[in-house]
């Protein structure tokens, strides 16, 4: 019913609100009163009643629990005061207890207790041998046992005697040690080293106690010393200006200052840029600038002289270095230590004779096998002043000249000592060089190449000549210039068609007839002679009327273009004497138009290759294969020809 009467308020209230001739209710306004207040504009105390006493009633129970708090601070302070002193001394015995247990426990024995000492000379001379005294004496109150010596020595050191080997690490079995034992143990050692260079020997002593299974260590003081002198002492005798081209000898002397023989000793050279090595006395024991140098007696000498042609722009300073040292035990070719080091310096000073020399028939200084080749020598006077009786000479080397195949018009060829001469005898234009004039000489040469690898003719030209100097005493004036020549190698590219006879089943009628599919195998070869080669690569491609079978002996190296039916073999590198094979399958269904015709089956083959030597780039091409089959295999004669 509720709900009933609720909805006659809301209509009744609708009613009224939206009634027009509703009259709204009047409102009664009323005046503000005109009466005046005035404020205080001073602050008055509450008055205090005579009643009350001056002290707060709950000043007392504040003071109270102001007391309470403070005492349980207190409180709390003692406690953290008292953790923090327990905690201490617990750490310091559990340190003190420590100690005791580290020094005089393990029942008894300390390291401390172990007097290990190493003596010996402060300074050793190079070369001699270095005498130590290791002293260990036990004073523990019992033994110790599994005593071992342990020795770590400097980089340099050798034992001493005749087996002489490198000396790192050494370990000395003790046994055991009673308690008071005193050992002397005396060490010879050979330590070698650079002038002044200071050397440290490391001694330990690892022990064992009774009852314990833990390695304990006494380390003695560092031992160390100084090497005076080194073991060898190095000079250089060489030119200090040489002229651009021109040959000039190292001679390097290593003279032994020790009282013992030096079983080993490596010379090791660094040349500097443009310098050609050409030979040396004696040869190289690694490649072409380390030398072994075995048993040099006490006081002994042992030279080695180093012959190189010198390259490089004029005014340019070049330094070989040369450094001596102790040879790796494992490895012959490194130094463990340094004994000397000196350097030869020479100043590349403008040629007196320019000389110039130039291959006729090569390209870029490569010719191809068994070509002939005219060697042309210019000589120019770079001075100020005439040049006399100019003599030129020239000699050979390289694994591809043939001394039997030089021939000169304007000079003379001896092929006993295989050299040319020029000289004013034969030669009348040689009698006086003008300030900038030039003579041109010539000879010809023709390299055998045949079964040698990375065939060479090196051509080298010396020329002498006299001036007149100012208080008219005459001088040698010397040009020199070196040219080489190399020669190309000949890779074969060679390709053939068969039937049965290849690495495939081939199939069909021979000779071809129409309308019927045989197929055939073809194989490509490529055999290479003197000189690598690399990047070599063979393209071919089918006629329109050839199938691709796609079966490939290769197929990583091999690839078939069905767009434009080219044929594509990646042959890579090919070594000296070296050769690469490569076979493929394709068919063939003759038509009525190639009746008595001999089809192509494979057209033109093109090759290209760098020579690894030479760096030139090598081209060979053959023909097109048809359908003939060798008759060597079996095949009749006519074996091609479409019926």
């Amino acid at each position: 019913m509720s709900g009933i009467k609720d909805q006659k308020q809301i209509e009744f209230l609708r009613k009224r609100l939206y009634e027009r001739h509703a009259k709204p209710k009047q409102v009664e306004y009323h005046e503000l009163s005109p009466d005046e207040h005035k404020t205080s504009e001073v602050w008055h105390d509450p008055p205090v009643d005579s009643n009350i006493k001056d002290v707060p009633i709950g000043e007392k129970a504040m003071k109270e629990v102001t007391d309470t708090y403070s005492e349980t601070k207190k409180g709390f302070r003692r406690y953290r005061k008292r953790l923090l002193v327990i905690g201490a001394w617990c750490f310091v015995g559990a340190l003190v207890i420590a100690s005791i247990m580290l020094l005089f426990g393990s029942g008894g024995v300390s390291a401390r207790n172990i007097d290990l000492t190493v003596t010996g000379p402060f300074t050793l001379l190079g070369g001699e041998s270095l005498p130590l005294s290791i002293s260990i004496t036990n004073d523990n109150p019992m033994s110790i046992q599994s005593a071992t010596l342990i020795i770590q020595y400097p980089t340099g050191t050798r034992s001493s005697g005749e087996d002489s080997r490198t000396l790192t690490r050494e370990r000395l079995n003790l046994e055991t040690m009673a308690s008071g034992e005193q050992r002397e143990i005396p060490i010879e050692v050979l330590v070698l080293g650079e002038e002044n260079e200071e050397k440290t020997i490391l001694v330990s002593l690892e022990y064992r106690v009774q009852g314990s299974n833990a390695i304990f260590v006494k380390e003695a003081d560092p031992f160390e010393f100084r090497i005076s002198t080194p073991p060898v002492s190095v000079s250089v005798d060489a030119s200090s200006k040489v002229a651009p081209g021109q040959e000039t000898t190292i001679s390097l002397t290593v003279s032994s200052n020790a009282s013992n023989p030096i079983s080993e000793v490596l010379v090791r050279a660094e040349y500097p840029r443009g310098f050609e090595f050409i030979s040396s006395d004696p040869p190289p024991s690694f490649g072409q600038n380390r030398w072994l140098l075995e048993d040099i007696p006490p006081e002994g000498k042992s030279t080695i002289e180093v012959t190189g042609r010198v390259a490089g722009l004029v005014g340019e300073r070049n330094i070989t270095n040369f450094t001596v040292g102790l040879p790796s035990e494992r490895d012959k070719q490194n130094m463990t230590s340094i004994f000397a080091k000196t350097e030869a310096d020479f100043l590349i000073e403008r040629p007196f004779l320019d000389v110039g020399i130039n291959f006729s028939s090569a390209s870029n200084g490569v010719l191809p096998p068994g070509s002939q080749t005219t060697v042309r020598v210019t000589i120019t006077n770079t001075l100020s002043y005439t040049v006399y009786d100019v003599r030129a000479e020239g000699t050979f080397g390289g694994n591809a000249f043939d001394s039997n195949r030089v021939s000169s018009s304007d000079g003379f060829y001896d092929s006993n000592t295989e050299t040319v001469r020029w000289e004013t005898s034969n030669l009348s234009s040689l009698r006086s060089l003008a300030p900038g004039e030039t003579r041109t000489l010539s000879l010809g040469i023709t390299p055998n190449s045949e079964g040698v690898i990375n065939p060479q003719v090196d051509v080298n030209i010396n020329v002498y000549g006299n001036r007149v100097a100012e208080r008219g005493a005459s001088e040698i004036l010397v040009g020199a210039s070196t040219g080489s020549v190399k020669i190309h190698t000949s890779p074969r590219l060679m390709a053939e068609v068969s039937h049965g006879t290849g690495m495939f089943d081939d199939d069909g009628p021979i000779p071809p007839r129409v309308g019927t599919l045989t197929t055939y195998t073809v194989s490509m070869r490529v055999s290479n002679d003197r000189n690598a080669i690399e990047g070599a690569r063979a393209t071919t491609s089918l006629p329109i009327y050839v199938e691709w079978m796609d079966k490939v002996s290769h197929p990583d190296s091999l690839s078939y273009n069905q767009t434009d039916r080219t044929v594509i073999w990646d042959v890579g590198s090919v070594g000296i004497d070296s050769a690469e094979t490569v076979s493929f399958q394709v068919s063939f269904t003759p038509s009525s138009s190639q009746i008595g015709q001999t089809p192509i089956i494979l057209r033109e083959q093109n090759f290209r290759a760098t020579d690894s030597f030479t760096g030139t780039s090598i081209q060979r091409s053959n023909g097109s294969l048809n359908t003939n089959l060798s008759t060597e295999a079996g095949h009749p004669s006519g074996n091609g020809v479409v019926r």
